[in-house]
């Protein structure tokens, strides 16, 4: 306070005062506390969808194993070679394999998914040779297709479309081939990993 001719002034300085300061300081530990609460949350919510995504794979592709293993039936193929092998030949060969049929699906499962989660194998075909090796020969056949179809179908889908077509057909085109074309080249940085 300072005194001028008889009248009381108050003079404030906010960058001084300390109840501003201590409700600077306040504000700024609260902003703080809810940026952290929104982070709390949004690695809860990661760590949730991690933590379901196992459970929903193994829910999901069980049944499947299941039903091929009991549907395909692979021990009349070896029990119908010439000359015919003997019993124990043959559940040697289906135990190497992973599809013995006396074995149960849950254990053969399990086998299938700890060699495709620790050694990225995918296991063996009937005829012995190496899945993984099938997959990545015929995985291109199957992309090489994708591409040819994704780029006919955006064609055909510009030119189908009504209205301006002429002014927006290129910049449509320009769109959906920059949106796919990233997507297919390993290095891009639509992959998380590169």
């Amino acid at each position: 306070m300072a005194q001028y001719g008889g009248n009381v002034h108050f003079v404030v300085r906010w960058n001084t005062d300390p109840t501003h300061l201590r409700t600077k300081v306040i504000r700024h530990v609260i902003q703080g506390a809810e940026t952290r609460l929104r982070w709390c949350a949004v690695i809860r919510y990661i760590a949730k969808r991690l933590g379901y995504t196992p459970v929903l794979l193994v829910v999901a592709r069980l049944p499947r194993y299941a039903l091929a293993s009991a549907a395909l039936g692979p021990r009349a193929y070896f029990e119908a070679k010439q000359p015919r092998p003997s019993a124990a030949s043959v559940d040697r060969q289906l135990t190497e394999l992973n599809i013995n049929d006396r074995t149960p699906v849950v254990e053969r499962f399990g086998t299938w998914a700890e060699g495709l989660v620790f050694h990225a194998d995918l296991g063996r075909t009937i005829h012995d040779t190496s899945v993984n090796e099938d997959f990545g020969r015929r995985i291109w056949v199957s992309l090489r297709l994708l591409l040819v179809g994704s780029l006919l179908g955006m064609v055909l889908a510009s030119r189908s479309a009504s209205g301006a077509r002429c002014a927006s057909t290129a910049s449509r085109r320009a769109l959906t081939l920059t949106s796919f074309v990233p997507a297919l080249h390993p290095r891009s940085s639509c992959w998380p990993c590169c």
